[in-house]
């Protein structure tokens, strides 16, 4: 039985036009060149979101395997069984209307659990033979993604990474306006983006000059770090450090209500100047499309 989960906005929907675009065109790409192609969603969900008023629309899983190009291989993981069973069910349907057509579809490998065991699995695959490339797609609801399974896909040097950063939800609210972190915030931010180096980057020291400080301590000056200033850093400090193929410079930033609520982001861990320059190309060409007015 189909499953539509409610979630997302028109963003949703933005995210799924640019993942299909980029794997499409990735797929052409390296068509002719001899290589085992491969999809991942760790996030899939059900296969369909919904819109409300008895309508849907598919995800990025159900329209990437109905790109096109098929690659030859797709991934699919999400934590809930009951989701996977509803993607399988869809994706059945599609193929076999596909194979009616005389269009092939590789089927799907299904992984029901926690996205890093999916991932440290898929980054194992990708090593094990000089032909295997992946696009990776992490799209969490949240923080759950922590940067010790972004370092893995980083390892690899063959998996492009898109990947949604909460930087004005989970990880804004986390941050302290004023005082120090809460230590189960600060635990939480360390984790997700790869040590407590983001305290120094977003609130510097300096002397306190306030009559209330006798001893010549210092404080902080919490100034408010906006989605933007997270972003940078992710994209700047974080990724550019570990992934030998770079990073878009700005990703995708994605609006709820006029502010930034979440950033698309993208790397590529492979060090070939000609590999990471093709994904390079093609991802800022379709980041710059999802940002034209329509």
């Amino acid at each position: 039985m189909r499953i539509a989960q409610a979630y997302g906005s028109k963003n949703t929907t933005i995210k799924a036009d640019v993942i299909e675009r980029y794997v499409s065109t990735y797929g052409r790409a390296l068509k002719e060149k001899g290589l085992v192609r491969s999809y991942v969603d760790a996030f899939a969900g059900s296969g369909w979101r919904d819109l409300g008023g008895g309508q849907s629309e598919p995800g990025a899983a159900i329209r990437v395997l109905q790109a096109e190009q098929p690659l030859e291989r797709y991934v699919f993981g999400d934590l809930l069984r009951r989701n996977i069973a509803s993607l399988q069910e869809e994706v059945a349907a599609i193929t076999a209307a596909r194979e009616s057509q005389g269009l092939h579809t590789p089927q799907p490998d299904y992984f029901v659990g926690d996205a890093k065991e999916l991932v440290a699995r898929e980054c194992a695959w990708v090593t094990a033979h000089p032909s295997r490339r992946t696009v990776m797609f992490l799209d969490p609801f949240g923080m759950q993604v922590r940067w010790a399974t972004v370092e893995q896909i980083a390892a690899t040097g063959r998996c492009d990474l898109w990947m949604l950063v909460p930087t004005g939800q989970a990880l804004i609210r986390c941050m302290p306006k004023k005082g120090e972190a809460p230590p189960e915030h600060a635990s939480a931010i360390d984790e997700y983006l790869g040590g407590p180096s983001w305290q120094s980057e977003f609130y510097n020291e300096r002397a306190a000059s306030s009559v209330g400080d006798l001893f010549g301590q210092t404080s902080k000056d919490r100034e408010l770090v906006t989605a933007n200033d997270i972003a940078r850093f992710f994209i700047e400090r974080r990724l550019k450090a570990v992934f030998r193929g770079g990073a878009h410079p700005t990703g995708l930033p994605l609006y709820r209500r006029g502010t930034e609520a979440f950033r698309l982001v993208f790397a590529c861990a492979n060090p070939s100047k000609a590999a990471h320059g093709l994904a390079l190309r093609f991802a800022s060409e379709f980041i710059r499309w999802a940002q034209t007015p329509r």
